[in-house]
């Protein structure tokens, strides 16, 4: 009988550490793929401090996530020779040029709800646009796996930071 009662005991502690584990997992791989975007948004950051030239004219850089993208982004910078007329958005008619594609792993993604995020920084002081408009208070990029979120959060100000939140950023 004594058996009987600790073995039920090992099993239910079993249980709870394993159910643990499994949450505690989740919440790691959406930390890895929200710093490996942020550190993606940082380096576009840095080009445009630095004035960082891929090619001749080139007006600034910038990450994109189109609305129909799972778990795909780029970074890409724009080019024209008058940067005053630059979009300071992602153009697929040409003056955008991708750097890098980039993908989440571990079975992360981008919410379908989340739409277009289109984040883009002007040579040389960095300043943030969001799809061609000057950011306001912050833009968050969501990153989820089951019913797990982690934000990704880029301020008006240039602050780049990810979150586990609730509520965004």
């Amino acid at each position: 009988m004594e058996l009987l009662i600790v073995i039920s005991i090992v099993g239910i502690m079993l249980t709870v550490s394993l159910i643990s584990m499994s949450q505690g997992r989740i919440e790691k791989e959406l930390q890895v793929e929200a710093n490996q975007l942020m550190a993606v948004i940082r380096e576009a950051q840095n080009n445009a401090l630095t004035g960082k030239k891929a090619s001749d004219n080139v007006c600034g850089w910038g990450i994109y996530v189109s609305a129909a993208a799972t778990d795909d982004y780029e970074m890409y910078y724009n080019t024209t020779t008058n940067c005053s007329s630059d979009t300071k958005n992602y153009d697929s008619g040409g003056v955008s040029n991708i750097l890098g594609n980039y993908s989440l792993k571990n079975g992360v993604t981008f919410p379908a709800s989340g739409g277009k995020k289109d984040i883009y920084f002007t040579i040389p002081h960095a300043i943030p646009y969001d799809d061609g408009g000057a950011i306001t208070g912050n833009i968050q990029i969501q990153l989820t796996k089951g019913d797990r979120d982690y934000y990704v959060c880029v301020y008006e100000g240039g602050l780049i930071e990810a979150k586990k939140s609730e509520s965004g950023c």
